[in-house]
């Protein structure tokens, strides 16, 4: 009988140490979602309180050296079959940019005549791809900083004031990064993240560089630097930020990069196709580390 007491104490002893590891899991697993929360919250308070440093920053003069700077800003959007988004996008831009040139890559839904509407230039694109808009943008453009700026909704307008800082600190090209200093992704899948990576590597050994992020297109630019890099770029698709990027080392040009947020497409498919552009990525890397210039 003594035996039998013993053992169902011993079950009731194990069933309540199983409880406490079963609480004691869920308790962890809870504390570790609530730390990625917080640090992914942190990451975005710390962007937030970046961009409200620098808000004024384009209505206010910056100064190179001993004279007064303020920029005549163009904005260069490629646009492809994005009319519910080209006119939010043109809107939020107009308030930092003195030009906006869509290039429409033979947008059948009316993307074009919608960006006309919103009193903006229209280029039609001649070839196809988005290396082949910027491109086109590239050499038609008149600003003294020329920021490339996509067309689906996917990028925020009031980050444009940190690059016109970058320009005024003596950047020649500034680009944006999703993994430094506070940026962040909505919109990154798990091969792009690992595709990114790996092309990042390859560019940063073969060409000294210390680049954070390489496969996304935020970038100004000086007009000096877009002469420069304009006659070497051949890319048609999306191999062009990554030529960019290679371009602007081997010229030796001034890159900066600042925070930027990348936000989730809130209509249509994504244009990038992942393993298609991949391998188009990869081998304008194998082009770029052939060719000595």
């Amino acid at each position: 009988m003594s035996s039998l007491l013993c053992v169902r104490k011993c079950l009731f002893l194990l069933e309540d140490a199983g409880h406490c590891y079963r609480t004691t899991f869920l308790l962890c697993l809870n504390l570790t979602k609530i730390v990625f929360s917080v640090t992914e919250n942190q990451r975005r308070l710390q962007w937030c309180a970046t961009m409200k440093e620098d808000a004024s920053f384009i209505t206010a003069q910056s100064k190179i050296g001993n004279e007064d700077w303020r920029p005549n800003v163009e904005v260069i959007i490629p646009a492809k079959n994005e009319v519910k988004m080209i006119e939010e996008v043109v809107k939020g831009v107009k308030e930092y940019a003195d030009r906006i040139v869509v290039v429409d890559g033979h947008s059948d839904d009316g993307t074009a005549e919608i960006a006309e509407k919103n009193g903006v230039e229209v280029l039609i694109q001649k070839g196809s791809g988005k290396g082949a808009a910027l491109r086109e943008g590239f050499n038609n453009a008149q600003g003294d900083v020329v920021v490339i700026f996509d067309a689906d909704g996917s990028m925020r307008p009031q980050e444009i004031p940190l690059y016109l800082r970058a320009i005024a600190s003596g950047a020649d090209v500034v680009k944006g990064s999703r993994f430094f200093n506070g940026g962040y992704s909505d919109d990154m899948t798990v091969a792009r993240k690992v595709g990114n990576l790996f092309f990042l590597l390859l560019v940063n050994l073969f060409w000294s560089a210390n680049y954070t992020d390489l496969c996304y297109g935020f970038k100004a630019f000086t007009r000096k630097s877009v002469k420069q890099l304009s006659p070497f770029l051949k890319s048609i698709n999306f191999d062009i930020e990554t030529e960019i990027c290679i371009r602007s080392k081997k010229l030796r040009l001034k890159v900066v990069e600042v925070p930027s947020v990348e936000l989730k497409r809130r209509h249509g498919n994504p244009k990038l196709q992942t393993v298609l552009d991949g391998a188009r990525i990869l081998r304008r890397i194998v082009r770029e580390l052939v060719q000595v210039f």
